[in-house]
């Protein structure tokens, strides 16, 4: 018979390895769950508090997760930080060279730096399920807290006017804000539901239910579309786990193929997307957006204009967005010309190659039965689907979310492979 995961894990940490005896497992899980659901809950706060790009609040943050590895016996140098991250973080730090804001770009490398940290011991932390928890709870704080303003104060947290009237925004801007905060923890919840067991079936379920009602009160369809397809993602790929390992070695890259294709098709005919989205022909003016934001990009294709720059009145690059659309904009509206215009294709080509590395990381873990390796699956398809007509791949809770999820899969693999090389367990005596 083969050795439990948790055995393995034991095989990679040693006694020997720890600078200190670990405190109990469980009461440590739950500290470092609730620490999860904070972060996210922090990393996304509303405009008002988004301080110095969040460097103020990232630090004791990071610092938390050491306090919690090391209380776990862990050494700060067993902590997984994802190489293609460290070298698109050193790319956004070198784009303060030529950036037109230079200390602006500073802050947000940094402040994308410690959340890449905090992210990374996250995932080498906790187990996937609990790292699933802690990301879900952090969106249901931000939903419980946008509901209890709402309730307060219905005025100022729900939309008002002839478009998408009464729509939730809560404590934060503008409803595709609360959307792009709410998505990741959908799917996280969704997943936790997925895994299997009645253990604790009616918490997982009540959650996964409220995550979903959330998110259809910010009427955003761009995320509700994202949502979906993860989700489908999510069924299927928990279908195919059920398989035996031959059958999921073929069928795994084949639904990958499969999605390829069917995002191919979507990019060379957007006009069908975007009705699918029944979405106006302009999706409610981006088109504009993204035109002026493709003649921006042009002046430095391959270098951008700095990580993180400004957009407001008296920018070069929000004064620029503002003559050229007539109005004034916060954003691209697309993570991938936000990408290109903020960090060129060579930031692009270094982002692209992070996405990737995780894929191929979770992709691995499902073939080799865990179902949980999923939830890196579920996070890129929501990702990529939502990054079409919002911009989120860059923000600072994406960042470590693909952190933690890059750590996770990496420490997973590892476990699956010490699993399958410990000695059998020796029998019980007779």
């Amino acid at each position: 018979m083969s050795t439990s995961p948790a055995a393995a894990l034991s095989v990679l940490h040693r006694p020997g390895n720890d600078p200190r005896a670990p405190g109990d497992p469980a009461r440590l899980a739950r500290i470092g769950v609730l620490l999860t659901a904070g972060s996210v809950f922090l990393i996304s706060p509303p405009g008002a508090l988004n301080f110095l790009r969040l460097v103020p609040v990232l630090i004791p943050v990071v610092l938390l997760h050491l306090h919690l590895i090391r209380s776990m016996g862990v050494r700060a140098a067993a902590v997984r930080v994802s190489l293609p991250l460290v070298a698109l973080l050193a790319w956004w730090l070198v784009t303060t060279t030529w950036s037109v804001d230079p200390s602006f770009t500073l802050v947000q490398t940094t402040a994308s730096a410690l959340a890449v940290l905090a992210g990374s011991v996250a995932g080498t932390a906790l187990s996937r399920q609990q790292l699933l928890a802690g990301v879900a709870l952090g969106g249901f704080l931000a939903l419980a807290a946008s509901v209890l303003f709402a309730v307060v104060d219905p005025a100022a947290a729900l939309e008002q006017g002839d478009y998408q009237n009464g729509a939730l925004h809560g404590i934060y801007v503008e409803r595709n804000v609360l959307a792009a905060v709410l998505l990741v923890p959908t799917v996280a919840a969704v997943a936790l539901l997925l895994i299997g067991g009645a253990e604790r079936l009616l918490p997982r379920l009540g959650l996964a239910a409220a995550m979903v009602a959330g998110l259809l009160a910010t009427s955003s369809s761009t995320a509700l579309a994202a949502f979906l397809a993860a989700t489908a993602l999510l069924v299927a790929l928990r279908i195919i786990a059920l398989l035996p390992r031959g059958a999921r070695t073929v069928v795994v890259p084949l639904l990958f193929v499969g999605v390829v294709a069917v995002a191919a098709v979507a990019a060379s005919d957007p006009e069908a997307a975007i009705t699918g989205l029944q979405r106006d022909s302009t999706l409610t003016g981006r088109v504009v957006i993204w035109q002026a934001a493709q003649d921006l990009i042009q002046q430095r294709p391959f270098i951008g204009f700095g990580r993180g720059v400004p957009w407001d009145a008296g920018s070069v690059v929000g004064d620029f967005m503002s003559s050229s659309v007539g109005f004034a904009v916060s954003s691209a509206h697309s993570g991938y010309l936000q990408t290109l215009l903020e960090t060129g294709w060579v930031g692009a080509a270094l982002l692209g190659l992070v996405v990737l590395v995780l894929l191929v990381l979770s992709v691995r873990n499902l073939i080799r039965g865990e179902f949980a390796g999923a939830w890196g699956v579920g996070l890129l398809g929501a990702l990529v689907l939502h990054n079409y007509a919002e911009a989120s791949i860059l923000s600072s809770l994406t960042i470590y979310l693909l952190a933690a999820a890059l750590a996770a899969a990496g420490r997973a693999r590892e476990v699956l492979s010490a699993s399958r090389s410990a000695p059998l367990a020796a029998p019980p005596p007779a």
